[in-house]
């Protein structure tokens, strides 16, 4: 498999158990550089790839902020009602990353 859609399928992953998971419960995360340790299940995302934007409205969680390259035509018109009022984060090559506490993910 490769390393994109393993990627793809462990994002989705994470996030069908975030929303699964009660609130209130810790989610621990493996990967490759040790343990990410969340305190509760995110409830405000920003999507930094499309396909991650694809991935987050399949599981039922719409991103507050997209790196949608300045180009909200860019997102497929399927999903473009789904993540409506969405904050842009800049370019997916180059994020704003200034702009993140803007769109208050987490």
């Amino acid at each position: 498999m490769n390393t994109h859609r393993l990627r793809h399928l462990m994002l989705a992953l994470f996030w069908v158990l975030a929303l699964l998971v009660p609130a209130q419960a810790e989610i621990r995360v493996r990967h490759a550089q040790g343990v990410l340790v969340l305190p509760q299940a995110p409830r405000r995302v920003a999507a930094l790839e499309f396909s991650f934007v694809d991935t987050m409205v399949a599981v039922g969680m719409a991103p507050v902020g997209i790196a949608d390259d300045r180009q909200p035509e860019r997102i497929i018109a399927p999903l473009r009602a789904a993540v409506e009022g969405y904050a842009s984060v800049g370019s997916r090559y180059s994020p704003a990353w200034r702009r993140l506490p803007r769109s208050s993910p987490i």
